[in-house]
């Protein structure tokens, strides 16, 4: 089944960009704080890497929904997911250097951390917070 991308709101810069591996990911990670960000008057994104099509609560439909549904919730600017394969993402791939362009475009000065770090079940999950660190620290180098 094809990944519909989300695309709520237009890419711009932002104070806080939150990015989860995962529809949901930065909900549950940092999702009060994002909010009491934005209540604050933090201009606030957010960036999913995966659509968690591998995951086993909910189709599509219902994550894009959900996704959605959090975006206004959690007052962002904008929210969006990239595509890229749930279960596939390998560190050091060029989905690094779209996430740095969009690291770049969207200059935050914070980046709270929402992506899984580790899993025990053998999924991917080391990968997209690899992939995230790696983008942060090359990213400034282009601004």
């Amino acid at each position: 089944m094809p990944h519909r991308k989300l695309d709520i709101g237009k890419l711009q810069p932002v104070n806080v960009l939150a990015i989860g591996a995962h529809p949901d990911d930065i909900e549950l990670g940092c999702g009060g704080t994002l909010l009491r960000l934005s209540e604050h008057g933090y201009r606030v994104g957010a960036v999913d890497l995966t659509g968690g099509e591998l995951g086993t609560r909910g189709t599509m439909e219902q994550r894009l929904e959900e996704a959605t549904r959090a975006a206004r919730a959690l007052q962002l600017l904008f929210r969006q997911n990239l595509g890229w394969p749930d279960g596939g993402l390998e560190a050091g791939s060029e989905w690094r250097l779209e996430l740095i362009r969009l690291i770049r475009q969207t200059r935050p000065e914070m980046l709270p951390k929402a992506a899984a770090s580790h899993s025990g079940d053998g999924t991917d999950a080391s990968s997209p917070s690899t992939t995230v660190t790696g983008s942060v620290l090359v990213a400034p180098e282009g601004t």
